[in-house]
């Protein structure tokens, strides 16, 4: 027959253990970066052992070990603990957006971000310029249809950015009848067309079946923009290409290469810098099934890019028709589909694994009460094994 006294004691040892492994492992988790790496049922499936771990120990310690060993965890783990990885949808036709953006861009050059609004079945443009601060947008429609001299088209697209580095923004526009690419230079506030064809080098190489899709974004670092033209042949078969700019911020020559390392050859991407931590990484809308829309985070660094597929998650955002822009100055992309507003709450990077953050005086000072209440604990627990011991 079993001594109840010497099973308790297996019993509490075993329950010791088993937190002191999970805690480890969690502690390191958070510490790499890596736990961020993981889905989000992997991580809430963590915490909850931890939790139910926790409720154990401290029915054994009166609450001292796993108080003490929580603190320690808490107070080295970077970015404030278990941060919920989810951009929070806070409601639509927020600070006047009552049309769904297609691009945020600062076109008046004031420090705030304004946006436009293209409609590819009609040809019309439309401007809403941000009368509000950068950390406070308020959004106010001007110039009407095809403002700043721009004319309908129907069936086409247009970006927009400073690709001559003179200060203000300038126009692009694809179609769908035709491979050119049309460039519209801002000259004192009203777009004149000046290129149809191939602007830069740049060219639309994988077919007609729909409208071209191009992207600019500083991908190597450099100062200046790269680009990226989306076309399609058929209705499933879609092409990316990637064009480097090898020439400079005022003088834009647009070379084809390979694309990144760990980028798609197909789809279009919407690039942001969603983790805040000074690179881009891209939200990717699949032109054939919108299901397969996907994150790729950027593992690398601003000057060298490499891109990591996040897989299945989207972190709370619809599978479509994302528009990304820091809408209140925090260095994180917030997002918009259609009208509905998605802040994001500071994601973390998932896959690079940082170095571990030294800790403030404050940390210093709940992690040394930890380890203090830590002791205690331990004392506890070995004079409980004492008298019980004793007892037999």
């Amino acid at each position: 027959m079993k001594n109840p006294i010497n099973s308790s004691i297996v019993s509490d040892k075993s329950t010791i253990k088993k937190f002191q492994q999970l805690k480890k492992r969690l502690g390191k988790l958070m510490l790499t970066g890596k736990f961020y790496a993981l889905s989000l049922k992997k991580q809430h499936q963590l915490v909850r052992r931890f939790n139910r771990s926790y409720s154990q120990l401290n029915k054994i310690t009166q609450g001292s070990l796993a108080t003490g060993l929580t603190s320690i965890i808490l107070a080295s783990a970077p970015n404030e603990g278990l941060q919920a990885q989810t951009f929070t949808k806070e409601g639509t036709n927020l600070f006047g957006v009552t049309v769904a953006p297609t691009q945020f861009v600062d076109f008046d050059n004031d420090g705030d971000l304004d946006f436009f609004v293209t409609t590819p079945s009609t040809g019309e443009t439309q401007f809403f310029r941000n009368t509000g601060t950068p950390t406070a947008p308020s959004f106010v429609q001007e110039g009407g249809t095809n403002p700043f001299g721009i004319t309908a088209v129907v069936h086409q697209k247009m970006v927009f950015h400073d690709i001559d580095g003179d200060g203000d923004v300038d126009a692009f526009r694809t179609f769908n009848t035709t491979e050119n690419i049309e460039f519209l230079r801002n000259t004192g506030g009203a777009f004149t067309s000046e290129i149809t064809g191939k602007p830069f080098g740049l060219e639309v190489l994988g077919g007609l079946f729909d409208v071209g899709e191009l992207t600019f974004a500083d991908i190597d670092g450099d100062g200046d923009l790269d680009a990226f033209v989306g076309s399609k042949s058929t209705f499933t078969s879609d092409f990316l290409d990637f064009f480097r700019n090898t020439g400079s911020v005022t003088n834009p020559v647009f070379v084809k290469e390979t694309s990144p390392a760990g980028f798609p050859s197909s789809g279009q991407p919407n690039f942001a810098d969603v983790d805040g931590d000074g690179d881009l990484d891209v939200f990717l809308n699949n032109f054939n099934n919108s299901a397969d829309d996907k994150f790729l985070w950027n593992t690398g660094s601003a000057t060298s890019s490499n891109f990591v597929d996040a897989g299945s998650e989207l972190f709370g955002l619809p599978d479509e028709l994302n528009v990304f822009g820091d809408l209140d100055n925090d260095g994180y992309s917030d997002a918009f589909n259609g009208t509905m507003f998605y802040r994001n709450p500071k994601i973390n990077a998932p896959a690079s694994a940082p170095s571990a953050p030294i800790p403030t005086l404050s940390q210093w000072g709940i992690m040394i009460l930890g380890l203090l209440i830590m002791i205690l604990g331990v004392f506890y627990i070995r004079t409980k094994e004492f008298l019980l011991v004793e007892k037999r």
